[in-house]
Parts: C-alpha cells; sequence; structure tokens
C-alpha cells in the first residue's frame, strides 16, 4: 500500500502547496495533559524531513515538519490524545502504517513549525451524479453538468462573471465519459491576469487513465479563454506554490515511466511542473526556484524504499528513481547504485525482434528482452533528462569489439552481483586491479584479466572463468590473511573504516577519531571534522603535499582522494563531505613494503567510500586458510583511480550467544542505567540507532535486550532486559549552577578499564548551546563511550543522562573547533517526561544523604551498564 500512497502524493492526487512558515512560538508547540504530536521522523535536513512529510499525505490530519532547538528537523502529525503510540496508532485513520520506531512528544523540543501542506485552491468543487453543481469566488460563478453523448456523457461547463455568462465548454469527443467524473478548482495560476484560473478535471474512465485537464483564464486581453494540460494518469495535475510568488504551479507525474519497466502499481516516476503563462503551460521543471521540490520529491521516494527494501530491487521503482536524481544532479550515484541491484530477468520491459524486424509480429523464439540499463539509458536520453549519468561502456557500445571481448562480458554480468564485487576486489588485492569495485564491465577490466591469466598460465580470455576466480583466491588470500581487515566505528560519528587489524595495529583516540600504528611501519588516522569545507582542505592538503611526488589526485563535489610520495615513504588521503563536515581516513606506509600498502588503501577506499557516501556496507572478501598463491607475477604499484561507485549489501556481524561472563563483545559501545527493577534501562538513541541486535553487559554478564521506546529528537532510549532484581536509580530534578555531580560510564570500551570509569565535576551552566534548556553544562570529564551514562548529585541520584557524541559535533558547530573541558548532559526533567509517555514508571529521590566519592562510585555500579550495538 506504501508504493501506492507515494505514487499517488507524487501525482498530485492531493492538492497542496508548500508553505514556509514565520517561526511560531514555542509555547503553541508545547501541548499539555495527555495530548501528544506523533513522531514520524527526525533528520538534520530540512528537505530530507519535508520529502519524507509528503509520503505522509494520505494521514487524515496531515503531517508537518518542526524544528527542534538542536537543530534537527522532526516529522510530526497530530496533536492527539494519547498516553501511549499504540493508543495513538490505533486512532489515526491513515492510508499507509506508521513506521515502527514512531513515538510520542509532548513538543517541548520544537522551536518552530517551518513547513506543512496547504492547498492554495481558492474554491473547488466537484459534480454529483444527476445535479449540476456551483463553484464560487468572489464574483466568478463555475456551473458543471454533463450532457448525453451516445451512450456516455460530455462534461458542460459555464463560467459566470457575476450575473454575465463569460465562457462556454461542452465536452466533444475525447472527453466522453462512462460516468460522470468532474471536478473544478479555482486558483491563481497567473497574477497578471484580472481574474483568478479555473482548472477544470474530467475522468474518461479506464484502470488509471486518463484524467484531461482544461485551464481557462482571463489573460490581459480581457477574453475568457481555454487552454489544454497533458492527458495523464495517476491523478492528474497537482497544485503548489512552489517557489511562493503567489502563483500556483501544476505538477505531474511524467507518465512516461508507467508501465515501463513495472506494472501500473509497481511504477514509479519522476515529477514535471509547468506553469500557466499567457494562457498556456510551459515546462519549468529545470529551473533553480524548482530544485527545492525536485530534492524533496527524490527524498520521498529514498524513504519509501528505507521502508520498503524490496524497492531497490524493483526496476519500476529504480526507473523513476534514477530519473529523479538526475534532475537534482545526482544522476552519476544513483546509476551507480541501480546497477548493484536491478532485477536483470524480468518479465515486464521493453523488448526487441532478434532479427531486427519489430516486435509486433516478431516469432516469439527472437524476441528478446532489453537489458534494463540499456533500455533506462534510451528511455532518459529520448525524454532529454540531462545530464546523462557518466556510464562506462554504456550499453551497446560494445558491438564492434572482439568476440572475446563480449563473451567476456557476458559471462561476467551473468555473475550474482556480490560475486562481481569480490571478483575485483581479489584482483585488487592480487595487485591487478588498482581501483574500486564496479559494476560496468570495460576495457580496462578485461584487460586487468587478461594480465592475471597470463601470469598465472590460464588461458587468456579476459573472461571470469571459475578456474581463473579459484585462483585468484589463493592469489589473494595470503595478503588478507596478513591484513585481517577489522570494521571499526568512529566514536563520533556514525561511520565505519576497515582497518587492517591482523598487523598488530595499536589504536589510540584523538581528538579528530583514532590513529593507529603499527611496527610494520603503516600508521592509519580516521578523522571526523565538523564544520570543515570539503574545497579548502582539499587545497590545504594539496598545498602541503606539493613539496612532494603527487602520485595521484581528484576532488569531486562529495569526496576528495590525495596520494604523494615523500621520499619512500606513500600516503594516501580520502574524505568525504558528511555530517555536517568532513569525515575520512589518511594512511603511510613504506613504498616497499611486503604489507603492499597501495592495494590495501584501495581496498580501504572501497569500503570506506560504499558506507559513507553511497550509505551502503560492503565487506572484504574472505582469505582462504591455509592457502598459497601460484602468482607469479607482482606488479608495480600504481596510482587509484575512482571509476563508478558500486554498492554492496553487507554481511551483518552474528549476535552474542549463550551468557558467557567470559564472552568478548565487539561493536559500538555506549552506557546505560537502570531505571525499573524489572530490568528497563535508560541510554542515549544514538547508542542504539540502527543495531540489529543490542546487548547488555552488566558485572561480566551478558544480557540481550530489546529496544521498547525511542526519542531522536531529544536522544533517548529506553531498551528491556527482562532481567528482575535489578537495582533501580532514583531520579532528581532541577540541578543547581555550581552543584557537584559525578559521571559513571565505561567509555573507550577496549581501552580503558572494563569496570567502568568514575569522574568528578560540577554543573557549570544550567542550559546548553544556544541556552538550549533541555541540557546542563558540566565539567566532569567524558569520552566516547560515556553516552548513556548517569549524570548524578552527590547522593547518588540521576539528574541527566550524559551525551558525550553531541557534545563534540554541537561544540564544533559553534566554535569550528572541538572545545575541552565543556561537555554537556540531558536533564533529567527530560529523561522523566519521556518515561511518562511510554508508561514507565520510575523512583524519586531527595539529597537527604551525601555520599563519599568511592561510596557514590559503588552505587553507580550497581545500576550502570555497558551497551553495545551490533549492526
Amino acid at each position: 500500500m506504501f508504493r501506492q500512497t507515494i505514487f499517488a502524493v507524487a501525482a498530485g492526487l492531493s492538492v497542496l502547496m508548500l508553505l514556509y512558515t514565520l517561526p511560531s512560538h514555542a509555547e503553541t508547540l508545547r501541548l499539555n495533559g495527555s495530548m501528544h504530536w506523533v513522531i514520524l521522523a527526525a533528520t538534520p535536513d530540512p528537505d530530507i524531513a519535508i520529502g519524507v512529510a509528503r509520503s505522509y499525505g494520505g494521514l487524515t490530519q496531515g503531517a508537518q515538519v518542526f524544528q527542534a532547538r538542536n537543530g534537527s528537523y522532526t516529522v510530526v502529525t497530530g496533536p492527539i490524545s494519547a498516553r501511549t503510540i499504540s493508543d495513538a496508532k490505533a486512532q489515526i485513520t491513515k492510508w499507509d502504517p506508521l513506521p515502527d520506531d514512531a513515538y510520542l512528544s509532548s513538543g517541548s523540543e520544537f522551536e518552530r513549525k517551518i513547513w506543512s501542506f496547504s492547498s492554495p485552491v481558492l474554491a473547488s468543487g466537484n459534480y454529483k451524479a444527476g445535479a449540476a453543481t456551483s463553484i464560487r469566488y468572489q464574483d466568478i460563478r463555475v456551473d458543471l453538468s454533463v450532457a448525453p453523448h451516445g451512450d456516455m456523457s460530455v462534461p458542460v461547463v459555464n463560467v459566470w462573471e457575476g450575473d454575465k455568462a463569460a465562457f462556454s465548454f461542452v465536452g466533444s469527443d475525447e472527453y466522453a465519459m462512462p460516468s460522470a467524473v468532474l471536478s473544478a478548482n479555482i486558483v491563481w495560476l497567473d497574477k497578471t491576469s484580472s481574474k483568478p484560473q479555473i482548472v477544470i478535471t474530467t475522468f474518461t474512465g479506464g484502470a488509471h487513465c486518463c484524467v484531461k485537464t482544461i485551464l481557462i483564464g482571463k489573460p490581459p486581453s480581457n477574453t475568457w479563454q481555454l487552454a489544454k494540460g497533458e492527458d495523464l494518469d495517476g491523478g492528474g495535475y497537482g497544485l503548489e506554490d512552489v517557489d511562493g510568488d503567489g502563483n500556483a504551479e501544476l505538477i505531474n507525474s511524467d507518465n512516461h515511466f508507467l508501465y515501463a519497466f513495472s506494472s501500473y502499481a509497481d511504477s514509479f516516476s519522476p515529477i514535471r511542473i509547468s506553469k500557466f503563462v499567457d494562457g498556456g503551460l510551459i515546462d519549468v521543471t529545470d529551473r533553480p526556484a524548482m530544485q527545492h521540490r525536485l530534492v524533496q520529491h527524490a527524498n520521498q521516494l529514498e524513504y519509501a524504499a528505507r521502508r520498503q527494501p524490496d524497492l531497490w530491487h524493483s526496476n519500476g521503482f529504480l526507473a523513476g528513481w534514477v530519473a529523479s536524481k538526475i534532475l537534482v544532479e545526482q544522476g552519476d550515484q544513483a546509476w551507480s547504485r541501480m546497477t548493484m541491484s536491478y532485477t536483470a530477468i524480468s518479465d515486464l520491459g521493453p523488448e526487441t525482434c532478434a532479427n531486427g524486424g519489430a516486435v509486433e509480429g516478431c516469432p516469439p523464439d527472437l524476441v528478446r528482452k532489453i537489458p534494463f540499463p540499456t533500455a533506462l539509458l534510451k528511455l532518459l536520453k529520448e525524454l532529454r533528462y540531462t545530464p546523462l549519468p557518466n556510464v562506462t561502456d554504456r550499453p551497446g557500445s560494445a558491438a564492434s569489439t572482439p568476440a572475446d571481448y563480449n563473451a567476456a562480458r557476458t559471462a561476467f554480468e551473468s555473475m550474482p552481483l556480490e560475486t562481481r564485487y569480490q571478483f575485483q576486489m581479489l584482483l585488487g588485492v592480487a595487485g591487478y586491479w588498482p581501483a574500486v569495485s564496479n559494476d560496468n564491465f570495460g576495457r580496462r577490466l578485461f584487460e586487468a584479466i587478461q594480465s592475471f591469466q597470463t601470469d598465472n598460465h590460464l588461458p587468456v580470455t579476459g573472461s571470469p572463468t571459475q578456474e581463473t576466480q579459484g585462483i585468484l583466491a589463493q592469489a589473494a588470500s595470503p595478503l588478507l590473511q596478513q591484513w585481517g581487515l577489522k570494521e571499526i566505528s568512529h566514536p563520533a560519528a556514525a561511520s565505519r573504516l576497515w582497518v587492517p587489524a591482523g598487523i598488530g595495529l595499536s589504536q589510540i583516540p584523538t581528538k579528530s577519531g583514532y590513529s593507529f600504528a603499527s611496527s610494520s611501519g603503516i600508521a592509519i588516522s580516521f578523522d571526523y571534522y565538523p564544520g570543515s569545507n570539503l574545497t579548502a582542505s582539499y587545497d590545504s592538503l594539496l598545498r602541503y603535499a606539493g613539496q612532494y611526488q603527487i602520485v595521484y589526485k581528484v576532488k569531486k563535489s562529495r569526496f576528495f582522494a590525495l596520494n604523494f610520495l615523500d621520499n619512500n615513504r606513500n600516503t594516501y588521503a580520502r574524505y568525504e563531505a558528511a555530517l555536517g563536515g568532513l569525515i575520512g581516513f589518511t594512511i603511510s606506509w613504506q613504498a616497499d613494503s611486503p604489507l603492499h600498502g597501495e592495494r590495501l588503501s584501495t581496498v580501504m577506499s572501497d569500503l570506506f567510500r560504499a558506507n559513507v557516501e553511497l550509505l551502503q556496507e560492503r565487506v572484504p572478501p574472505s582469505a582462504l586458510v591455509g592457502a598459497t598463491t601460484s602468482a607469479s607475477a607482482n606488479p608495480p604499484p600504481a596510482p587509484s583511480v575512482e571509476p563508478p561507485p558500486a554498492p554492496q549489501q553487507a554481511v551483518s556481524p552474528a549476535p552474542p550467544e549463550g551468557n558467557d561472563p567470559a564472552e568478548s563483545l565487539t561493536g559500538d559501545t555506549g552506557s546505560g542505567f537502570f531505571v525499573t527493577p524489572s530490568g528497563q534501562l535508560v541510554t542515549n538513541e544514538h547508542v542504539v540507532h540502527e543495531c540489529k541486535t543490542i546487548a547488555v553487559q552488566f558485572h561480566n554478564v551478558t544480557l540481550p535486550a530489546n529496544l521498547i521506546a525511542r526519542d531522536p529528537a531529544n536522544d533517548l532510549a529506553v531498551l528491556d532486559t527482562h532481567n528482575p532484581g535489578m537495582t533501580a536509580v532514583s531520579m532528581r530534578e532541577s540541578a543547581r549552577l555550581g552543584e557537584g555531580i559525578a559521571v559513571f560510564g565505561f567509555p573507550l570500551n577496549g581501552i580503558l578499564s572494563s569496570g567502568g570509569n568514575f569522574t568528578l565535576g560540577n554543573v557549570t551552566a544550567t542550559s546548553g548551546l544556544g541556552d538550549d534548556s533541555r541540557h546542563l553544562q558540566i565539567s566532569a570529564p567524558v569520552q566516547p563511550g560515556n553516552s548513556g551514562g548517569p549524570l548524578l548529585d552527590l547522593s547518588g541520584n540521576v539528574v541527566g543522562i550524559v551525551q558525550a557524541k553531541f557534545n563534540a559535533i554541537r561544540m564544533a558547530s559553534v566554535t569550528n573547533d572541538i572545545a575541552e573541558n565543556i561537555n554537556f548532559a540531558i536533564k533529567s526533567e527530560i529523561i522523566t517526561s519521556f518515561l511518562k509517555s511510554n508508561g514507565i514508571s520510575y523512583s524519586v529521590g531527595d539529597q537527604s544523604n551525601l555520599l563519599k566519592p568511592e561510596d557514590l562510585a559503588d552505587r553507580a555500579k550497581g545500576f550502570t551498564a555497558l551497551v553495545v550495538c551490533l549492526k
């Protein structure tokens, strides 16, 4: 059902207008009693939020976007009277289910409303069978009726100005309807006219087709005139004032994509935007003022796929999504992802006849399906979607190449997608493919396979035969075993990097992330620089590298990579524009190292780019245990190049099993504290964001945990370990300025003490950044891993929850540097409000019994646990 929702909203069944409002007063968004907003999603990007909100056009109450005090944009519906999210879901009349992680909020975190649906229509009405209908606005009246036309009916429209007949329209054969479906909207499309325009919509019948639109207006000539819109499926035109000039634009789904590669229900389309000018429609889709609307539509489609991941394998969805991304100048990225996931064998899609004749009348045994990428590229070209994706060796371009090349390409494209990428990565580890993996079989890959086959005395076909794949796996395995690649999560950013843990790396926390060093001479840094500019950073690094030999350099809109040689030491850096700054890594190695840093850097770059830029994950090839190589050649290092990206599905690590106290947990970690004796625990939402498995380690016992409540806007979550007999915290509100406090948690897990870390400090301010009243500023030192841990008063009551990850990012956005000795915690008032809204009880404490630091630490150990997130 969600597909139909997205398609219907995109096609314009809801007559909507984009409305950016003036800042609303906070008290108008804060609710009292049992009234709550239903939170559907939150994101730092307003266009993503608006795209998500558009997905919920079928909700009775619609969706709005609010900006929270922490700067995030939250998609909400409501308000409704409900105390639990289950009650809310039962009440809301919906076309499409709410997300599983929807939750309730009183609205205390919201600062203003930035967007909501609003219609530009001044008056509207529908013809009711058997009775004429009139629509009025000021002195304009529109009468709708029908006239017999054989065994069908045609629309009749009469326009009046006051008591004078101004215009009349009677439909011809093309407007004949089996049943009367007729509507009218009075709306300003062109304010240079003396009167608003009238949009008449008729439906001629059929499963989906066709909606016909006529536009009646009174241009400066002062004579009412008629113009025709495009015949459309999918609900016809929607009306929105996209650019805020007071004139509504007409938005429609590009019907060329319906049925092109899938059924109607599974077809998705880009949108087209038109203006009514001088009595006719002109296409304004490519005008800069329309870009935000196009971006929102692309985000709307991506949100549909996030909720239904199978859409990434639907050719009908991929076609509309790629076209939508081209309209926002992201066609190359979209094409690369499409080539990874499209369905190669489909009953639907364009066909050709092998004898060169027309498909109609072609003998059945000669009918061939046109490969989806080939057919899609042809359609995009015909419809003039530009710029076309930069497709290397576009389908069909190899017609004049030798037969061996065609056979090799066919063999490569018949391999499962995952196998294609594993094959290329193995080829790179063996030293024959100095590039990231991709789905396009080109001349360079053909020649690389031939080189490997030549050096290993295999038939030189350029084809990835089974024999070639087997020998290649043996050739790459010794180096893969030496590297022992392991995935590491950045402590302050949701990004991961594969590092060669097998060479004995030491991992050291730094101001910007981690540094790794090894006695082998390989050094790596994994860094996040919030607020940094990609171009300025690249220019700065390029100036530094200019004193050495630059081996390779590239800069694109989303990333840069630079490789330079200082005497015999090679350095490679890659940074992506993400998370409001730059995230990336640098690796350096001795040029003659037997560990082949040039190959390692390419593999690391490949995996990192997929994770950060393409929002996909990959895993490196597995080494064959005990394998030896017969590869006779050892090619010299070559500079990395950046062919089109190639996303791939990740293999997640296995969740912990059993309840062995000695079990070793790996994954992203944070802290949490028990709020109920039955084993419910509070932590930060970012600690458990997108976890496939969550575990809690408490007093050397590993407990599986379920996420039962979350509040991304306030960064709070509740886990349930289903383990009764726990010591629960007592909550206390209103910590005072200057009050002594303590922090307990499990920072830098695997580096610092596994028994927990205890620090003391003071409340240095009763508000956070920008006077955010939800936070306390504290002087107690915290580190990555303290996130979610308790902030205690000197009686052992919880007065807040540490939010270490948020600190660095928020401070950097203000100071352009990561400030030291300034940390923040979420106030206990926010925690208790969150618990109340989810029906979770808690104890209230007082300050009657002050504890010594050592006793306070013991008390904290009794209710604080390590939280492990496995993704």
